[in-house]
């Protein structure tokens, strides 16, 4: 074996815990972008944080491209509220008002067993806020257009 692929097991084997046949990651660190006012988010960039200190934005989300993929948006400055709307959602809720720093959204682009989308589904809301295990209120507002 080459001087090169035992320094690259080593890297692997550093940063990668083995389960089974599967490789995790030690940590997991996603690729951010920035949304100030009014715009659409990135699909292919798993974290969005939105920026409304110029005032209320309409934000949107187009469709995914992969089974799986997962969006987190979260609201870091607040000058207004941010809304929402999901391009393809998959259940009731296809527009998102966030009102407050911390408020923020989970979604993951579903397809059925044939490989069709079915589109995005919600995984979680938070509010941002220290709340009881069964509270709800203060979470972004979900509702269908």
């Amino acid at each position: 074996m080459s001087k090169r692929s035992v320094n690259l097991l080593r890297k692997i084997k550093g940063d990668f815990e083995v389960a089974g046949a599967n490789l995790i990651p030690k940590s997991l660190v996603l690729k951010t972008e920035a949304l100030t006012g009014a715009g659409a988010c990135s699909t292919t960039i798993p974290v969005t944080l939105v920026d409304t200190t110029g005032g209320a934005a309409a934000i949107t989300l187009a469709a995914g491209s992969n089974a799986g993929q997962v969006k987190h948006i979260i609201m870091v400055k607040d000058g207004g509220n941010a809304t929402l709307t999901l391009a393809n959602a998959a259940g009731a809720a296809d527009e998102y008002t966030f009102a407050n720093v911390g408020e923020s959204v989970a979604l993951l682009w579903g397809v059925d067993e044939d490989g069709a989308a079915i589109g995005w589904v919600e995984l979680s809301r938070g509010s941002g806020a220290v709340a009881g295990a069964t509270a709800v209120a203060g979470l972004p507002a979900a509702s269908a257009s």
